[in-house]
């Protein structure tokens, strides 16, 4: 009789609890890639009020940034594992090539036509949420974040040609990187983006690739001298949930928070504009000297590298896809 007693105390502290889990609220885990200045830090901000405000606190988030949480291709795996809850971040090629358009040269060297290319309902919007699906991840949006020219320690040669740039740059080790650079002229080389700045300062690189203005403000202005505002790379980030976060919460809770992020993706290119705009004028105080080019000069390189570049892209992305970009151009 005491272990039936036992058992029966066993079983109510079991509903104590279960009813008490139904009560509580659900704390998320949100990671970001940038630090606390960063436009995207104010977003997820933006979004923590409106979620707990919006599921009367039924929903908590958590704001983990500079990659506090681990970088970006951890942070994905941990997202399709459920551990980790939200991310505003790059993704890993690893799973489809096609998650890094968010990058590809000289997609739009103009904000709002980046606008409706990353829109949602567009045709790339609808593939990544296809895509992400199947690794368990909602998507939630593509996210403007700017569009990222070259910084340098040294004048760059030639810069408003195609011509040998004699300037080593370091670049992500991804063929939508390392290909438009070595077009344009640049030496490229793929080393840890946190070994950056020592090489940068021991002079193993003289440039980085792939930054945003406000990029190369926060993490290099104090060893840059120049940079370019190639309007080459668009940043493009996502905005991601796990599907097994999602499917702790009601169906009402899921669509708060989806279409709040939703939301924030689509102010992206409005933030964008300010943000590159804001950090160009910072870095010039900065005594950092910003090298523009006319209309003419970005359009040359934007044709020369779809023309030339994107066709070897192919071999990474394949050949529907490239097809499919190049019909914007249309």
């Amino acid at each position: 009789s005491l272990v039936v007693l036992m058992i029966a105390l066993t079983g109510c502290g079991k509903d104590t609890d279960s009813a008490k889990d139904n009560s509580k609220p659900i704390t998320l885990r949100y990671s970001t890639m940038q630090n606390k200045d960063h436009i995207s830090y104010q977003v997820a901000l933006n979004i923590k009020q409106a979620v707990e405000e919006k599921t009367e606190g039924r929903v908590l988030i958590d704001i983990y940034p500079a990659n506090q949480l681990g970088d970006w291709s951890q942070v994905y795996d941990e997202l399709m594992m459920g551990s980790i809850d939200m991310a505003h971040s790059s993704v890993p090629e690893t799973y489809d090539a096609r998650t890094a358009v968010g990058y590809f040269p000289y997609l739009s060297s103009s904000y709002d036509q980046l606008g409706e290319i990353f829109a949602e309902g567009s045709s790339l919007d609808n593939m990544m949420k296809e895509i992400q699906a199947k690794n368990g991840i909602e998507f939630c949006g593509f996210f403007v974040e700017g569009i990222a020219g070259i910084g340098t320690t040294k004048e760059v040669s030639n810069p408003n040609t195609l011509d040998s740039k004699n300037t080593v740059i370091r670049t992500a080790a991804m063929d939508c990187y390392i290909l438009p650079c070595e077009y344009m002229g640049f030496d490229t080389t793929s080393i840890a983006s946190s070994d950056t700045f020592a090489a940068l300062q021991t002079g193993v690189v003289e440039g980085l690739a792939g930054s945003t203005p406000a990029g190369a403000y926060l993490n290099y202005r104090d060893i840059i001298d120049y940079y370019y505002v190639y309007q080459m790379s668009p940043e493009v980030t996502q905005i991601m949930i796990s599907e097994k976060t999602l499917a702790k919460l009601s169906p009402e809770d899921q669509k708060t928070i989806v279409d709040i992020c939703r939301q924030e993706c689509a102010n992206s290119v409005n933030y964008a504009k300010e943000e590159d705009e804001k950090y160009l004028k910072l870095m010039e105080d900065n005594g950092i000297k910003i090298v523009r080019f006319t209309d003419e000069e970005i359009e040359m390189f934007a044709e020369a590298v779809r023309t030339n570049v994107w066709p070897q892209l192919a071999k990474t992305y394949g050949e529907d896809f490239i097809n499919e970009l190049l019909k914007l151009y249309k």
